[in-house]
């Protein structure tokens, strides 16, 4: 059964010799990606302690989660917009009349307030915006109250639905 544990540069330190020694353990560098120029560390495979192969398979779900509370702030794929979409509550597209007819509702940062099914937050399982949080996670704590209005997060977090065109892949 594999697990994956995050820890800090610290812990990954106090055990960064039993990591080299145990076929169970593997460290992996990651970086939330916080400049478009840089490219993206999320698929754990730039640096890990001890080198490993195959390369350990990571579900993009959790990825998207990480990358989420780590404070990234640029998407790489649209499937990684429609996912965070998702884990969020937040629409993913706009809303069209037919839409809106069928029972949809979304509030002005983009929470679903209801779907076609009546069901709040989509299948998040949230009953209220989380993107209050997040935003204050991403400015606050996580930039030391830098904008990040002009990053895709920050588009994101404001309510601004992004097209697949944006993205590069």
């Amino acid at each position: 059964m594999e697990q994956l544990l995050i820890i800090s540069p610290y812990e990954s330190n106090k055990i960064r010799d039993r990591a080299d020694r145990s076929p169970w353990i593997t460290i992996h560098l990651y970086k939330a990606q916080s400049n478009q120029n840089n490219p993206s560390l999320d698929k754990l495979d730039l640096h890990t302690i001890p080198v490993r192969y195959p390369v350990l398979h990571v579900p993009r779900a959790l990825i998207v989660q990480l990358n989420l509370f780590a404070g990234q702030l640029y998407i790489d794929a649209y499937d990684d917009y429609l996912e965070i979409c998702n884990f969020l509550g937040i629409a993913a597209e706009v809303i069209t009349e037919e839409m809106a007819a069928s029972g949809w509702g979304i509030a002005a940062d983009g929470f679903i307030m209801s779907d076609s099914n009546g069901g709040v937050g989509g299948d998040s399982g949230l009953t209220t915006s989380p993107l209050k949080f997040i935003k204050m996670l991403m400015t606050k704590i996580r930039r030391n109250g830098e904008s990040i209005d002009k990053t895709d997060m920050g588009s994101l977090l404001e309510g601004k639905i992004l097209a697949s065109s944006h993205f590069q892949n």
